[in-house]
């Protein structure tokens, strides 16, 4: 849920960021606002959800492998202190 709320500001910080890099002057923002704005006037809803798909498989993976190392670390180091 989290994702799906912070991935359109992600969208926007993201262009903002590296807006210097294109040679395209339609691409340069002003400031965070007016980015959302253009990406909206522009590209409509599909502009803000650019590679979610991506990222929502890679949350789950990636918080797992988190999970897993933590209790295994947590309980070789527990094993440790008796």
């Amino acid at each position: 849920m989290a994702t799906c709320c912070s991935h359109p500001l992600d969208i926007i910080r993201t262009r903002v960021q590296y807006q210097h890099l294109s040679n395209h002057d339609e691409h340069k923002y002003k400031n965070f606002f007016d980015a959302g704005r253009r990406i909206w006037a522009n590209e409509g809803i599909r502009g803000y959800l650019v590679g979610i798909i991506p990222k929502l498989i890679k949350k789950p993976i990636a918080h797992s492998i988190t999970w897993v190392i933590y209790e295994k670390l947590f309980t070789e180091l527990s094993e440790e202190e008796e």
